[in-house]
């Protein structure tokens, strides 16, 4: 039952925050004034803000699993618990950083290794 109060609470915390980020630069035109540009911008934003909020969820697991850990009392099996919390949370930090460098050695290779920043969309 804990799991679910949990994901609730994130729930809760993603709905709260979510439309005050949407004021806070996410979409980058307003009113009628958006362009196919604005549309580009957008996509880049919204993958910046998921990139943000990955390594922020990381970070909770990991303090979340090490408390567990310093609650553990010794039971065997919360200890595990806490371990695998914090070992899934390293694993998908490492998943996204390598994701991230695939994606950019092949696009320096496939450009003739011309330097650049291709994370940044300039119109």
């Amino acid at each position: 039952m804990q799991k679910h109060q949990f994901l609730k609470a994130i729930l809760a915390f993603l709905m709260i925050s979510l439309p005050g980020l949407t004021f806070a630069g996410l979409v980058p035109c307003s009113g009628t004034d958006c362009t196919s540009c604005d549309l580009i911008v957008l996509a880049q934003n919204i993958f910046r803000f998921v990139l943000e909020i990955s390594f922020a969820i990381i970070a909770l697991f990991v303090v979340i699993g090490g408390i567990k850990l310093l609650l553990a009392a010794g039971n065997p099996g919360n200890i595990k618990s806490a371990k695998d919390m914090i070992q899934g949370a390293i694993v998908g930090l490492i998943i996204i950083l390598c994701s991230w460098l695939i994606v950019n050695t092949v696009l320096y290779f496939l450009s003739g290794g011309a330097p650049g920043e291709w994370w940044k969309i300039e119109c």
